[in-house]
């Protein structure tokens, strides 16, 4: 076989000159189905002379042939290019029969040549254009491989116009779709293209971009009540948190939506009240008096919006199903007294955003004012008493200190003969325990009446009051007393208060011991320093003078021996008689001493200056509890149930065994009192957590029986001659009865969300202080209230974010 030179191969045109074959035949130096060349020859061929047939020579000569055999094969007419490339997955030799095993990847291994490359493009274009989603997917044997068609950039974007750019960005948006394997998803994707910026990307991508976040009008006006902000400050804030791309929305609409939600009900004016006047006589005088003119609408209205956002619920069976429990509630703080209702099917009935005014004015809760305020709601109540709602009955409860309900029963209050609320016990049998007594005669509303009219028709003398059971005005509304909630708050808060102030008194009984052992610093001034100084210098002045006056008795005596035995007075009786008067001199001035020193004692010093109540102190700063400077010196609620875990009870007790760990002499009346006083507090604990709790199931009734009855006597034992009050006796005698009707602790019916309602109030009231008419500030205060109780704007603030425990 001739040998083709290669200059002769270069005149050769590279093309077929035949009718295409299904078969190429190499083991010649030219193609017969193409007029291909073999691109070079192996080593093999150059030694032998042998034409060579190795699958590298192979692989190139398919590379030569392959475009032109494959777009113009006839024995595949029905394939396309790219199924039929697919399709071959071995070549034979027609004439030697060498066989090479998948072709395709053998050339997808090696070097692309150009005509590959005019093939592919040829083939990707076609299907492209054939193609409605502009891009198609080549069948590989597993995941298919997806070509999309992107257009090559000939300038920075910057340079380009708006409407090429636009099109730039609908490709950018179907090569995502593309990526996200769905129309739906190719957000994610952008969301987490932005996501990987860096955060001054980020800022600079929106504020590039132009764009901004536009708050809802309802979330604006939930961030203006529940921050207290006023219009012009969320005027301001509007300016500053645009330049940040924040835009709020516009305060007519904030403004629309806030008389939407509050409508007409809300009524401010200035109303005749009593005040005292600095004669110490009582005068009117007008005061800021705001009200809701439909009290029954605004209950209907608050029900049917926790209905709409869900929040209704029956508290797991406490309530019954077919009835809404409402508390009726009033209190005095920062100056307003406020009457509230309280929805008690919601799932946190004592929160502040469950507590709404329905009644408010600023002067004193004396009974004048409360008929000022309250007269009004009269027959509404007993409306709501009686009223339906959906197919659900309502049933009003009244919650508050004893001193509110004993006024809104017409009692005289804890001074008079009956002081309790719930039965007739007298002040003398109050100290009593139910053993020596007995158990005392129960009250009724009706009775209540009765007594009143008993005491109208007999001239309503006051001196004479208690002889009708105290009852010297008529009950504001017709609310049985089973439904008057016990004010457990202010029980926990009293009983506390009272075996705090024993606690002290003993600790600082323990202090005036211990200051004849106290050692003071060289640099401490503090009066207890000074009280101990004293007793130590006393006790050295009485033992002196103790000294000089047997040194002057001694004196005394050998001078009148002296003058008994010399019959006369010698010289030597006259020195013993001056000496003698000198000592009754020096006696006088220790005297005077000893008097002086005692007076400073009997003077004392400050209480928390002990060792001592300095450790009840530090006790009380580490659990993050500070007392109430200018109300006696009383701790708030919380405050209490902190004290009150048995850890914090443990810690506060052991304060006086570190005390006087020092002075054996003290050690055991420091036990004594520690073991006292961690028993009662423990005790008391158990019985707090108890009542305090929101559900009571009949198991829990009974153990709190059982721990009321160890603190009462625990109490009797170790504190005799210490007078019950009553708070204790409402523990002691109604708390079992009222839980067990309604089997719902004073967690759940309580008096705590009209105490909180003060906080947020006084934070009104500084907010718009600047408001110098009173009228037009409490409105403003009443109308932040109504928006923050609404549950369409608690619904719309953000909850906190949970924190991770470690």
């Amino acid at each position: 076989m001739k040998r083709v030179t290669a200059a002769a191969q270069k005149k050769t045109p590279y093309k077929c000159s035949v009718e295409p074959y299904d078969w190429f035949i190499h083991s010649v130096e030219r193609c017969k189905g193409c007029n291909g060349h073999k691109p070079f020859y192996t080593a093999r061929w150059q030694k032998t002379g042998k034409l060579g047939s190795t699958p590298a020579e192979i692989v190139e000569h398919i590379r030569a042939v392959m475009p032109h055999r494959i777009i113009q094969s006839p024995t595949h007419p029905s394939l396309a290019p790219i199924q039929l490339l697919s399709a071959i997955e071995e070549l034979q030799c027609p004439i030697c029969f060498d066989v090479l095993q998948q072709p395709i990847q053998l050339l997808c291994d090696s070097q692309v040549s150009k005509q590959e490359m005019q093939l592919v493009s040829k083939v990707v274009h076609s299907m492209l254009d054939a193609s409605k989603e502009n891009c198609i997917r080549i069948p590989t044997g597993g995941t298919p491989l997806t070509l999309a068609r992107v257009t090559a950039p000939k300038a920075p974007v910057s340079d380009l116009s708006v409407r090429t750019r636009k099109r730039r960005v609908q490709e950018l948006q179907k090569t995502r779709k593309i990526l996200s394997a769905g129309p739906m998803d190719s957000d994610i994707l952008l969301q987490d293209e932005i996501r990987a910026l860096t955060k001054e990307e980020k800022q600079q991508l929106l504020h590039d971009a132009g764009i901004t976040v536009d708050v809802q009008p309802i979330h604006e006006l939930a961030m203006k009540s529940m921050l207290g902000i006023p219009w012009y400050r969320l005027r301001i804030l509007r300016r500053w948190l645009k330049q940040s791309g924040v835009c709020l929305g516009s305060e007519r609409k904030q403004r629309a939506l806030c008389k939407e939600l509050i409508g007409d009900n809300l009524e401010v004016e200035l109303a005749p009240f009593s005040f005292k006047l600095p004669n110490g006589e009582e005068g009117l005088r007008g005061a800021a008096y705001g009200y809701t003119p439909n009290l029954t609408s605004k209950i209907v209205q608050l029900l049917e919006q926790n209905e709409k956002e869900g929040k209704l619920t029956w508290h797991g069976g406490i309530i019954p199903n077919d009835q809404i429990w409402i508390k009726l509630g009033g209190d005095k703080g920062g100056g307003l007294f406020k009457m509230i209702f309280q929805i008690v099917n919601t799932p946190k009935p004592n929160s502040v955003h469950n507590t709404c005014v329905f009644s408010c004015f600023e002067a004193d809760d004396t009974v004048t004012n409360l008929h000022v305020a309250l007269d009004r709601f009269r027959s509404e109540v007993d409306h709501i008493s009686r009223m339906k709602w959906r197919t659900y009955t309502l049933k009003l409860f009244l919650t508050g200190d004893l001193e509110f309900l004993s006024i809104m029963y017409g009692l005289s209050g804890a001074s008079g003969k009956q002081p309790c609320l719930f039965c007739l016990i007298t002040l003398d049998q109050l100290g009593m325990s139910v053993d020596r007594r007995g158990s005392c005669v129960p009250c009724s509303l009706d009775s209540i009446i009765l007594d009143h009219q008993s005491f109208i028709e007999a001239g309503g003398n006051l001196k004479r009051a208690k002889w009708y059971n105290n009852c010297i005005h008529d009950p504001f509304f017709n609310i049985p007393l089973s439904q008057v909630c016990i004010p457990g708050l202010h029980i926990t808060q009293g009983i506390f208060q009272k075996l705090f102030s024993l606690f002290e008194r003993a600790c600082h009984n323990l202090d005036l011991k211990l200051a004849m052992h106290w050692k003071a610093s060289p640099m401490a001034k503090s009066q207890y320093d000074v009280y101990s100084q004293t007793l130590k210098d006393l006790d050295s002045a009485l033992i002196e003078l103790e000294q000089l006056n047997q040194e002057a008795e001694s004196v005394q005596q050998l001078a009148t021996y002296n003058a008994i035995v010399a019959g006369a007075v010698t010289p030597i009786v006259d020195e013993l008689l001056e000496l003698a008067g000198n000592c009754y001199k020096r006696v006088q001035v220790q005297e005077e001493k000893v008097k002086t020193l005692r007076e400073t004692i009997q003077m004392g010093f400050n209480l928390e200056e002990g060792p001592c109540i300095k450790g009840i102190e530090s006790c009380l700063t580490s659990f993050g509890v500070c007392r109430q400077r200018y109300y006696g010196g009383i701790f708030v609620g919380n405050h209490v149930h902190k004290i009150l875990k048995p850890a914090n009870v443990d810690t506060l007790c052991s304060c006086v065994l570190k005390a006087t760990e020092n002075v054996p002499e003290l050690k055991l009346e420091a036990v004594a009192v520690h073991q006292k006083f961690r028993t009662i507090l423990m005790q008391f604990s158990e019985c707090h957590v108890l009542y305090d709790s929101t559900v009571l199931t009949q198991d829990d009734i009974q153990h709190l029986g059982q721990a009321i009855k160890n603190f009462f006597c625990s109490f009797d034992r170790d504190f005799k001659g210490i007078a019950r009050t009553l708070k204790m006796h409402i523990l002691e005698d109604h708390m079992l009865e009222w839980l067990s009707m309604h089997q719902a602790g004073c967690g759940l019916m309580g008096e705590q969300g009209a105490e909180s309602i003060h906080a947020k109030f006084n934070s009104s009231l500084r907010t718009y202080s600047g408001i110098k008419d009173p009228v037009a500030k409490l409105k403003c205060i009443l109308q932040d209230h109504y928006l923050s109780i609404s549950p369409h704007m608690t619904s719309a603030v953000p909850p906190p974010k949970k924190r991770k425990h470690m």
